[in-house]
């Protein structure tokens, strides 16, 4: 699959875990996380990632009450 974008000139981001929708979710809201952290007009953050018409993964950042330090 890699070779096939590559020489297709597509664009991808390789990751150091398994591509299942569960994890990446939770890396896309790892990744978000830093951008919200701290703003006083953001609570929570919630990372929908539809795998199907009826399935997908979701990772819920709840920032009320999180300790920064």
């Amino acid at each position: 699959m890699r070779a096939f974008l590559e020489a297709e000139n597509q664009k991808m981001v390789l990751v150091p875990f398994h591509s299942t929708a569960e994890n990446i979710a939770k890396w896309i809201a790892e990744e978000l996380a830093p951008v919200f952290r701290g703003r006083e007009n953001v609570a929570a953050m919630t990372i929908t990632l539809k795998e199907t018409e009826k399935t997908s993964a979701e990772v819920v950042i709840d920032y009320r009450g999180a300790d920064d330090a």
